[in-house]
């Protein structure tokens, strides 16, 4: 049996809320310890005594009965007798850095098993995070010797830009978790109304926190989840900011911000057959020469593309005459007899320039 799963079917089971703590000793020759009003139950073995405290379940006395609490003990001497290891490492509940490295690693752990579906195993971590909705963001950053930070620099950080409370939680050695309020994205444009979605509120928070982070620490990347309920929702908010991230870097690798829900026609792309991407291509740009895509074509056909196909918004953005936008529309059209201001031909071509960048193409 599994610890986390055995917890999530008890409090299914039972309608409890089960939380994970970490407790400086363990006054009890049982595996269960009731101390104002509240029962722990010891998640190690007597040969599994840890110097940094002992690991347990805690429960509100009140919301169980004593058949109840006999039967969490039956089930957790069963689970404990199969030689299960702990959700998480023991570490002091005093020692903020060590928890969040060890929930870091219990998660690492997770994805590494393809398993989405557990909760965060120490809810007391998340503080006021656990029952709201909260902003979910990663960092991913390229450790070098002269941008090496500690634990304590970056929380402070992150803890500077939203002003409240956040959640720090290291995954790797270059991805970092950000956890902070959803009361957030009130705040954002608190001088008048209001009418940008979630995802263009998190589009500007994770600019803009890139903007802050590349200046104080140095180059990096940032992916978010949008608002997620994190006890939950945690490990497939991640698994889709690494995607992310990994399709950015692929396809964008100029940019620094990827948010899962501008990366759709990337993902379907990134599916496709290596002999089918070429296909395309050969297919498609037939009639192309290498002349024809230079860096000044691309740079023009990117930016119409990032401004909706609008000529005005388009000229502006390259700091050229509209006529001038024209003429090098113009000039792709006869070169490749597609006509990016017509929808079907600009669907075709946008596809088109983001498997240039990644399919090897003759």
């Amino acid at each position: 049996m599994d610890l986390e799963r055995t917890k999530h079917r008890l409090e299914q089971t039972l309608g409890v809320s089960i939380r994970v703590e970490t407790l400086p000793v363990w006054d009890s020759p049982s595996i269960s310890w009731e101390v104002n009003g509240t029962i722990y139950y010891k998640l190690q073995n007597s040969s599994e005594q840890a110097s940094d405290g002992i690991l347990a379940w805690a429960v509100d006395a009140r919301e169980i009965s004593p058949k109840e609490r006999r039967l969490i003990e039956l089930l957790l001497e069963a689970v404990l007798q199969d030689g299960t290891t702990p959700a998480i490492r023991p570490v002091s509940v005093n020692d903020e850095e060590g928890r969040a490295r060890a929930i870091g690693e219990w998660i690492a752990g997770k994805l590494e098993e393809g398993d989405l579906a557990s909760m965060l195993p120490d809810l007391a971590f998340l503080r006021s995070l656990q029952y709201d909705s909260s902003l979910c963001l990663l960092l991913d950053v390229e450790f070098r010797e002269s941008n090496r930070f500690t634990y304590k620099e970056l929380k402070k950080l992150i803890g500077t830009y939203f002003e409240s409370d956040t959640v720090l939680i290291p995954l790797t050695e270059g991805e970092w978790i950000i956890l902070a309020s959803g009361a957030v994205l009130e705040s954002v444009h608190e001088d008048g109304d209001n009418e940008e979605s979630i995802e263009e509120l998190m589009e500007s928070i994770a600019l803009s926190m890139h903007e802050m982070i590349n200046e104080w620490i140095g180059d990096c990347r940032i992916s978010a989840a949008g608002l997620i309920h994190a006890p939950t929702n945690l490990l497939q908010a991640i698994q889709n900011m690494r995607g992310s991230i990994r399709l950015g870097r692929l396809f964008h690798p100029e940019e620094s911000v990827y948010l899962p829900w501008k990366l759709h026609l990337e993902r379907l792309l990134y599916t496709m057959e290596e002999r089918e991407k070429k296909r395309f291509l050969e297919q498609l740009m037939k009639n192309t020469d290498s002349s024809t895509l230079d860096a000044e074509m691309l740079m023009t056909l990117k930016t119409f593309f990032q401004h909706n196909c609008n000529i005005s918004e388009t000229s502006k953005a390259l700091y050229i005459h509209r006529n001038t936008l024209l003429y090098r529309l113009d000039k792709f059209k006869q070169a490749t007899g597609m006509d990016v201001r017509n929808f079907h031909d600009a669907v075709l071509i946008h596809m088109a320039l983001l498997l240039y960048k990644v399919t090897k193409w003759d």
